[in-house]
């Protein structure tokens, strides 16, 4: 499957707030609290959303830490490019979040 095409179907298996909750973590934090203050999603979507992103490979946990994989820090980086070569294509259009963050 081409790079674009698993892109597209990470964003799908991820949803909205598997997006927000993944570029919060790439922001910084490193706990259900930071993300949630840093995306302003609820603890219980964090907490239902985390073995998807574990499953999917794009989050590890360290500890009492989470941090994103290698894998997620190549999707993260495409993310971010995303966004900042096209802000108004994606920007509470796609993932229903303005991110600021970046």
């Amino acid at each position: 499957m081409p790079a674009r095409g698993l892109e597209k179907e990470l964003k799908l298996l991820m949803g909205d707030k598997g997006v927000e909750i993944l570029l919060a973590i790439g922001s910084g934090a490193k706990n259900f609290e930071m993300i949630k203050i840093f995306s302003g999603t609820p603890y219980s979507c964090i907490k239902g959303r985390f073995p998807i992103l574990i499953e999917l490979g794009l989050v590890k946990k360290q500890r009492d830490e989470y941090s994103l994989s290698e894998k997620g820090l190549k999707f993260h980086k495409k993310l971010k490019k995303e966004f900042l070569y096209n802000p108004f294509k994606n920007k509470r259009h796609q993932f229903g979040a303005t991110y600021s963050l970046l």
